[in-house]
């Protein structure tokens, strides 16, 4: 079942936001205030059992977890109304407030200045260190997915639904690399940004130290040098039977293309598949039971 974007006499006001690969976003009004409503829909190449219950209903399950997860360490983040397990939505506040794309594109152009773009930086890396020492990895860190609320100029993170929990350094440093590489493409006009975030970073985090320590490692990588292990082996027991390097980089390649996941998600260690191998489909699929 998924929601209907007319206009009824139940969600007259149900608005269509935004259309991505995994989910519809529509702004609502929910027990009288303005609210947005995800939506996950079936994706009609797998099985219907499967996508409903691996898929929609799990995932749904976890992002409002790893969500409410924020809250309880601090990191402000849209007030979650409702979960609906049978067309597969969550209900949060609407956050009035620009995103953060959006302020740091109008550097020069609007008066951006640079106490502003040092107080965003700063609430930035306060809120990634405080999630990465709650073991908590938002998996999808863009300045798309961080607002400014409105008033209070408090930075509220958004889109929880790559998230998952982690104590691994090496999965803390993929969730930096991915807003490092985010800023870079998008932002070149905001300077030393990263070096800001990464700065509060160290202070709020009592566990820097590994993390960017990996970061380092990731971007000397990407600048050309030798590529890390996992990108070379299984990340599982030797002895898996009909399995071998070849085998591996083809699921790297094929998870990340047919997914839609970065590469780097795909890292996760020993307990990732159980498989003489198994359709790419239901590997897929099998993303979710782990990072959830």
């Amino acid at each position: 079942m998924e929601i209907d974007p007319k206009p009824d006499s139940e969600n007259a006001a149900l608005v269509l936001v935004k259309q991505g690969a995994e989910a519809r976003v529509f702004e609502s009004v929910f027990a009288g205030k303005r609210s947005i409503v995800k939506e996950r829909f079936s994706k009609k190449y797998r099985h219907p059992t499967l996508d409903s219950k691996l898929t929609l209903k799990r995932l749904n399950a976890k992002e409002a977890r790893c969500m409410t997860k924020a809250r309880r360490l601090g990191v402000l983040t849209p007030v979650l109304y409702a979960v609906d397990p049978v067309i597969h939505t969550l209900t949060f506040e609407y956050v009035e407030g620009p995103s953060v794309k959006d302020v740091f594109l109008g550097i020069g152009s609007t008066g951006v200045f640079q106490e502003r773009l040092t107080d965003i930086a700063t609430q930035i890396g306060d809120a990634i260190g405080k999630l990465h020492d709650g073991g908590l990895v938002h998996g999808d860190l863009t300045t798309s997915n961080m607002l400014i609320r409105n008033g209070t100029n408090k930075l509220v993170l958004i889109d929880f639904g790559l998230s998952f929990t982690s104590t691994l350094p090496e999965d803390k440093a993929v969730d930096l690399y991915v807003l490092e590489r985010a800023l870079i493409s998008m932002h070149s006009s905001c300077g030393d940004v990263m070096d800001l975030i990464l700065a509060a970073y160290k202070k709020s985090s009592k566990q820097w130290s590994s993390t960017l320590n990996k970061l380092a490692q990731g971007t000397a990588c990407d600048k050309g040098a030798a590529s890390e292990q996992w990108l070379d082996e299984p990340p599982f027991e030797k002895s898996v039977k009909d399995f071998d390097l070849m085998q591996w980089k083809k699921v790297v390649n094929d998870l990340g293309r047919v997914e839609k996941l970065k590469p780097e998600i795909v890292k996760r260690g020993s307990s990732w598949f159980s498989f003489n191998l198994a359709p790419l489909e239901y590997m897929c699929l099998g993303l979710e039971l782990f990072t959830s």
